[in-house]
This record gives C-alpha cells, structure tokens and sequence, in this order.
C-alpha cells in the first residue's frame, strides 16, 4: 500500500513551528538588526542582509522558543497564551527543544562564517539573557 503525505497536517505543523518563533516579534527584532548593520557599513551587500536576516530569525526564534519552553505551565492558564502550540500540545517539548537547537546552530553558524566570531558570542549573548534571564526574573517582578 502507498503511503500519502497528509498535507494538512504537515501545514498544521509548519503553522505551529512559526507561531513557536513568534515571526511578527520576531521580524521586529530582525528590522532593528538589519537596520543597525546597515547604518554601520559604507556599501550596502544584499547578500549579506539577506544572511543577517535568516541568522538573526534563527537567533530570535530560538531564544523566543526557549521562552515558550520555559513558561509552558503557566502560558496554560493565562487566556492570551494557553492557544500557544505548547500549551495545546500542537509541538511537544521535545520537538520546540530540537527545533531551537537546529535554529540556535543555523544562527551561530552563519554569524561566524559570514560575519565574525563577536557577531556569534553577541547573537549568544542575547539568547542567553532573554531565555535564561529575562524569562525567570519577569515573573519575580517588574523588569
């Protein structure tokens, strides 16, 4: 017997990996980035805007991932978040981890090999603060 694709379900799941990354967010951050980066340089090059951008949506995406990872319990009952695809159980843990990681080394790759090693460690950086730092504490408290 031949075994066919259910494209309905493939659609769902490609819906649910991008609402994972917050796209809207995340293009938001990447517009600043790509924004920065070209008031730094004196010729703009096209290709390397368009390799800042996937990099810079790796980055964020995982970072936004890990935050979506972290607050699954509580995004549950909280009107607004508990339609995530965590909470609803469209991804599980394990796929948003594997999918953050496969983002995170996409990322990390193209700073460095494009870009620089301080592009990387500063990409890092910021994914470090958000998932790991801004996340927990803004449940403490006001940040």
């Amino acid at each position: 017997m031949e075994k066919v694709l259910d494209w309905s379900l493939i659609n769902e799941k490609v819906k649910a990996y991008i609402e994972l990354i917050k796209l809207k967010l995340t293009l938001a951050v990447v517009f600043s980035g790509v924004f920065g980066y070209c008031l730094a340089i004196d010729q703009v090059s096209w290709w390397k805007i368009v390799i800042l951008t996937i990099a810079s949506i790796s980055i964020t995406g995982a970072a936004n991932i890990i935050n979506q990872i972290i607050e699954k319990e509580s995004d549950k009952v909280m009107k607004r978040t508990a339609v995530r695809p965590l909470p609803t159980g469209r991804l599980s843990v394990n796929e948003a981890t594997a999918f953050a990681f496969i983002l995170f080394g996409l990322g990390c790759f193209l700073f460095v090999d494009f870009f620089n090693v301080r592009a990387a460690a500063l990409a890092v950086l910021s994914l470090l603060l958000y998932g790991f730092v801004y996340t927990p504490l803004k449940r403490k408290g006001q940040i």
